[in-house]
């Protein structure tokens, strides 16, 4: 029947997705967990910086979250085109 859907029609939606590698973060002035910084393997195998995302996390907790990975932080970046964190911001 014109303008209806079979049973035989099936619709997927396209959602472009990328896996990327957590290399460092942001945090507010109150010291909560604002972004992540990503990166992705180039061709040769070596990360590139790509930019930042957003936790996708509840609020409650990422002071604590924030304090963990202060924890586990680098003192120097782990790509050489990362931006530059500003004091106390992680790496």
């Amino acid at each position: 029947m014109p303008g209806r859907r079979s049973s035989d029609w099936l619709k997927f939606k396209d959602r472009p997705h990328q896996a990327v590698v957590v290399i460092g973060w942001r945090s507010d002035a109150d010291d909560r967990l604002r972004s992540l910084l990503v990166a992705v393997p180039d061709v040769e195998g070596r990360l590139r910086y790509v930019g930042r995302v957003g936790s996708g996390l509840p609020a409650t907790g990422l002071t604590d979250i924030a304090a963990r990975l202060r924890r586990i932080e680098r003192k120097t970046p782990p790509v050489a085109d990362a931006p530059e964190s500003r004091p106390g911001q992680g790496h």
